[in-house]
């Protein structure tokens, strides 16, 4: 019978991960909901994959164990860990038979069904050709989750379900769009300079913000043809790319804007916190015009009367602004990834809606208006 030791504090955060990957895939294929851990006597890892992703974190269990394959059923290792937690200072074994996994804290003894190793995917990897950079990982992190809200859900047109990842010369930007509105967030690189893009699928920004620490230091990006792969110390994940051409926005971004207002974005999602309620569930419009150099913020109900009305202070480019009609649940996700208080509004292409924050541009929103 092989097995190991390892502390259950390592466990939960090396392990859980994968085990919640596995948890999670719902493919007929059973073994993609196993975790493969492997040793090959000098380094082990614990592996999941669905055939699109594959996560990979390193293990720490003592140096020089005799090497070793185990799959082991992800749902019941993600439930086991789970009920660890209050045993993180404890140390926990793992052996194994040909049909079920033997876990021991203590006195408490849990089992878990095991495949067949042999059985379980080699994850694809990256091809020869392709491009490589290294970015800070909370800058990376930060970015990703900015623009999340806005990508697509199981949208019929493929290219949304995820977000654009792309390096031009010196700067990296990633863009979320659902049709409806845009984020984009534009970094510089330090000392690195490239083209690259891809179409990264929002289960890799999901699995990116469960296994990378905030504190994790440079991530390694590589993009290929048809892959991308982040790789840190301690882990790597991969995933295919969503195969199309996405949208050009960027005329969004660099035409020339109509100044609007710039206001306390406190003070808006407060008021935005209020008038929530009082808006009509299937279409959530919010009404913003001027009255007596004050914002009036409106809300409409099913049969389009005003439900709900509220003023915040602004600081108005024209006086006489043009009534603006826009989706309440937009407007708050996109104020919610802005870090300063101090946010500007403009017009761009035509009558979308475009905001910023005034100190760090790094981040843009576009919404498209609403017909009222």
């Amino acid at each position: 019978m092989s097995g190991f030791t390892i502390s259950v504090k390592a466990a939960i955060e090396t392990l859980m991960p994968i085990a919640g990957f596995a948890a999670s895939e719902k493919s007929q294929n059973e073994v993609y909901k196993h975790v493969l851990i492997t040793n090959n006597g000098s380094q082990c890892f614990a592996i999941g994959c669905n055939g699109a992703q594959s996560v990979i974190r390193s293990v720490p269990i003592p140096l020089l164990s005799e090497p070793f394959k185990v799959c082991i059923d992800g749902v019941k290792l993600r439930a086991i860990l789970s009920s660890l937690k209050d045993a993180a200072e404890q140390d926990m074994s793992f052996s194994w038979t040909e049909s079920v996994a033997t876990i021991k804290v203590g006195r408490s003894k849990l089992t878990a069904a095991v495949v067949n190793p042999d059985t379980f995917p080699h994850p694809d990897r990256l091809g020869d050709e392709h491009f490589e950079i290294v970015i800070n990982g909370s800058v990376l992190l930060q970015s990703l989750r900015s623009i999340a809200h806005s990508c697509a859900v199981r949208d019929a047109r493929h290219y949304l379900n995820g977000c654009h990842f792309k390096i031009s010369d010196s700067s990296f930007s990633v863009t979320g769009s659902d049709g409806h509105r845009i984020s984009r967030v534009i970094k510089p690189l330090v000392g690195q300079s490239g083209q690259a893009e891809g179409i990264v699928p929002l289960k890799l920004l999901d699995l990116l913000q469960v296994n990378v620490d905030k504190n994790v230091g440079d991530i390694r990006v590589r993009i290929s043809a048809n892959m991308a792969e982040f790789t840190w110390t301690g882990g790597q994940i991969r995933s295919t790319l969503i195969d199309g051409k996405y949208p050009d926005t960027s005329g969004f971004f660099t035409c020339e804007p109509k100044p609007l207002f710039s206001c306390s974005k406190h003070a808006l999602l407060q008021s935005i916190s209020r008038l929530k309620s009082t808006a009509f569930e299937k279409l959530p419009s919010l009404a913003i015009d001027a009255e007596n150099g004050e914002l009036r913020l409106t809300t409409l109900d099913a049969k389009k009367q005003e439900s709900g009305t509220d003023f915040i202070t602004a600081t108005l480019a024209n006086a006489d602004l043009t009534q603006l009609s826009v989706n309440i649940i937009y407007l708050s996700d996109s104020l919610n990834q802005i870090e300063d208080d101090e946010v500007v509004f403009q017009l761009v292409a035509g009558n979308s809606l475009k905001i910023q924050s005034v100190n760090n541009p790094d981040f843009n929103a576009i919404i498209a208006q609403l017909r009222r």
